[in-house]
């Protein structure tokens, strides 16, 4: 198996002498420091991998280029300099970062003197000269440019944001299971899928991807890559999806602001078939205000202090002279006392009551943005269904205990 590091350490060796030379631009502080900020989010703080402590500065078709990897993720990202003399070399990320950030917003002046390794770095009065090294050691980051033939997917970054938010936090978080950690990504032909799951939960989002001209295919993206990636893509303008050729790397491309570029690995594996947990029936349907739903979870939560921080739900149908049905969120401790939220519910079918760890379902809650959520339940034991009321193809599922006894 080839792994994102094996390749990205294999591939450095195609750089050559070619690709070292002197370097002299001026750009804007606020847009290197702003540059720096993002790649630095790739930087391990203690790497065993000396090179991989350093930023690549580079000059790269009229502009600069940043770069930064772990071995796990890669980041990119360009911005608007004047170039005198093009050239490339390899910063300590820390003192480089420290050092530009700590500037006065003006014009600075990079320059790399020849045969030197030390950059010079000048801006309103200050002078610092930065100790690089051999930048023919920094491993190659791929772009999107593919596979010959086969297009990027294209997709709005601010949908992309969302997607990940609303499916990254249901994966396993320890490592026993590699794959569990993972988000399972389709690339359908005419929509793209996202799915998480581990044994308490699982999320699942679609979303309309059109214009493919590849074959359906699907690969597993370290949940916490593709939280990294959300924090760094703008919230509008598209974003180019492409898996390189190997199959183990997925590049996420955004031409917008800094113009990043953002490389994760892929977990090998097969995933199971999530499917198969959706519930296709339900006995008994809820509509609520999510806002009020979420409110008596937090209360709730704070009475919610037993091994499984375990919240009573009741749902009950509407009744003689009432305009609606209810949902009743309780929680008690033996020793705290308890605590009971009575709220409107457009109840359908027969009332339950079952037991929910507080923590999962508020989480599951907090990721449905629509002013109503629909709660669907079969029985105790079964999971619940969380769904937004609106067209939007986003499901949540949620286990429930055993423990409970129907109303």
């Amino acid at each position: 198996m080839t792994t994102y590091a094996q390749t990205q350490l294999n591939t450095a060796v195609v750089k050559t002498s070619e690709d070292v030379a002197d370097l002299k631009l001026t750009c804007k502080q606020k847009d290197l420091a702003r540059g720096l900020s993002i790649v630095s989010r790739a930087i391990l703080a203690h790497s065993t991998v000396p090179i991989l402590g350093n930023i690549e500065v580079a000059t790269d078709r009229g502009r600069l280029r940043l770069s930064a990897t772990n071995l796990e993720i890669g980041i990119q990202c360009w911005i608007e300099t004047q170039i005198s003399q093009e050239g490339t070399t390899a910063l300590p990320a820390d003192l480089l970062t420290r050092m530009v950030s700590s500037l006065p917003q003006g014009v600075m002046t990079l320059t790399l003197p020849t045969g030197s390794r030390t950059l010079n770095l000048t801006c309103a009065g200050s002078v610092s000269n930065i100790r690089g090294t051999d930048p023919r050691e920094f491993p190659v980051i791929p772009g999107v440019e593919g596979e010959q033939g086969v297009s990027p997917h294209v997709i709005d970054a601010g949908q992309l944001k969302t997607m990940i938010g609303q499916v990254a936090f249901a994966a396993e978080t320890t490592t026993t299971f590699p794959v569990m950690t993972c988000v399972y990504a389709q690339f359908g032909k005419e929509t793209l899928t996202f799915a998480a799951a581990n044994t308490f939960r699982l999320a699942e989002r679609i979303v309309p991807l059109p214009g493919s001209n590849s074959s359906p295919f699907s690969v597993l993206i370290p949940a916490r890559n593709l939280l990294e990636l959300a924090r760094i893509l703008p919230s509008q303008g598209a974003v180019q999806i492409v898996v390189t050729p190997q199959r183990n790397q997925i590049v996420f491309h955004s031409e917008q602001a800094e113009h990043v570029t953002f490389v994760s690995r892929l977990i090998e594996g097969t995933y199971r078939n999530y499917q198969l947990i959706i519930p296709r029936e339900h006995t008994t349907r809820a509509v609520v205000e999510t806002r009020a739903f979420a409110a008596a979870l937090g209360r709730a939560a704070i009475f919610a202090r037993d091994e499984m921080k375990s919240v009573r739900l009741t749902l009950a149908e509407v009744q003689q002279g009432m305009l609606s049905g209810t949902l009743t969120v309780e929680a008690d401790d033996a020793d705290m006392g308890n605590h009971v939220s009575t709220i409107v519910a457009e109840v359908t079918g027969p009332g339950q009551q079952i037991i929910f760890n507080v923590k999962y379902l508020a989480e599951a809650l907090d990721h449905i943005e629509t002013p109503q959520v629909v709660l669907e339940l079969t029985r105790p034991g079964r999971p619940a269904v969380l769904k937004p009321m609106s067209e939007m193809a986003y499901t949540s599922i949620v286990m429930s205990m055993n423990t409970a006894k129907k109303a």
